[in-house]
């Protein structure tokens, strides 16, 4: 049964209604002015309705799980949560064609003419791992001075 009573009832028999919500662990409407205000439920009736909320939102992720194949990386998830706030990049790093033409025949050089493509591998991922850094830590390294001014 389904109690209702006004706002005012709270201030005036406040023991009551604790005394209500706490024998039937149901929640008590207030109203006021007639219309719907507050609930008044007892402390485990509310820890109880917080767990049920968390136990069907969580039945409910493991459906939509067995729905579908698609699984993230950690660096796709990384991305994401960077993306989803803005990344956390004070500063892009960006390079220009001569820089990427110039890497590209590094490894290039490594891969084919010295004959040890795993080395080329590490020597890029390395270059680009290095490369990322810079915008984490920009004032790690001295800046670039061009020899023309």
């Amino acid at each position: 049964m389904k109690m209702i009573r006004p706002v005012s009832d709270l201030r005036n028999n406040f023991a009551d209604i604790s005394k209500t919500v706490h024998e039937t662990a149901q929640p008590v409407s207030l109203t006021k002015n007639g219309y719907g205000d507050m609930v008044v439920l007892s402390m485990d009736a509310f820890e109880n309705l917080q767990f049920e909320a968390k136990y069907i939102s969580s039945c409910r992720r493991q459906n939509e799980a067995k729905l579908t194949d698609k699984r993230y990386s950690s660096k796709e998830v990384l991305k994401a949560m960077r993306d989803a706030i803005g990344g956390n990049r004070l500063y892009n790093l960006e390079y220009l064609p001569v820089a990427l033409q110039d890497m590209v025949a590094i490894v290039r050089y490594i891969s084919r003419e010295l004959g040890n493509p795993a080395a080329a591998d590490r020597l890029a991922t390395e270059l680009i791992d290095a490369g990322d850094s810079i915008p984490k830590f920009p004032y790690m390294n001295s800046s670039y001075t061009p020899i023309n001014h």
